[in-house]
């Protein structure tokens, strides 16, 4: 199983191939849909890698993709993380997992709309996104409450039931010597005619951010320095 890039009227578009050559005619006609309805060429590469990783699980498991149930897609989850990218192999061992949680997500976001398409387009006859998706409350079972939770408290959320839990990222600051070293400490010398007032600018901000520890990559992002 490869997936094929190919040029279309100077544009890249991507097949995906089995063992035997042969295009797979199923994914053929979803990245057709996804082209059709203007998704990038990056989204429908995307796709068609994650679509790879599936038809090669079902090819290992012996399945076809109409023949499959929930339990073989929770199965196709614990693949995705296996390690050794197998359903016959388990460590005894802790070991690392071999994609990210937010790499798996992606995956079963693509392997859902992949399945909600073939029930649209009367591929299959049954909608698996019914046994899929499940309705939450937002900030339901969260300790801590958004800021807009007086307003979103009562709204439903559509959830993934086989979406795993993304680790949250840690927000990256500055400590008071690496501002330091960023920048040197604002002196009341006039400055001379080759710095830019905004450089100087940002050094000022630098300067107050790193007293309060504040996370420096939120504030700084838009501004840009010559």
């Amino acid at each position: 199983m490869r997936v094929q890039e190919v040029i279309l009227e100077q544009e890249k578009r991507y097949m995906l191939i089995d063992d035997e050559g042969i295009p797979v005619l199923v994914v053929m006609k979803y990245l057709k849909y996804l082209d059709t309805t203007g998704k990038s060429s990056n989204t429908q590469k995307t796709y068609c890698y994650a679509l790879k990783q599936y038809f090669t699980y079902l090819k290992e498991a012996k399945k076809g993709y109409k023949e499959i149930q929930f339990a073989d897609l929770v199965e196709f989850v614990a693949w995705l993380r296996n390690p050794y990218e197998s359903i016959k192999v388990k460590s005894i061992q802790s070991v690392k997992a071999r994609r990210t949680e937010k790499t798996v997500n992606l995956t079963i976001t693509v392997v859902t709309n992949f399945y909600d398409f073939l029930y649209r387009t009367e591929e299959l006859s049954k909608d698996m996104n019914e046994k899929l998706m499940r309705q939450v409350f937002t900030n339901g079972n969260t300790r801590y409450k958004g800021f807009l939770h007086h307003i979103n408290k009562n709204k439903l959320a559509v959830r993934n039931v086989l979406k795993v839990k993304e680790p949250r990222k840690k927000i990256q600051v500055l400590t008071k010597d690496e501002v330091e070293k960023l920048c040197p400490r604002p002196s009341n010398t006039p400055p001379a005619n080759n710095v830019p007032a905004n450089k100087i600018r940002i050094d000022m901000i630098l300067s107050r951010l790193g007293k309060v520890r504040f996370a420096i990559a939120s504030i700084m992002t838009p501004i840009q320095v010559n």
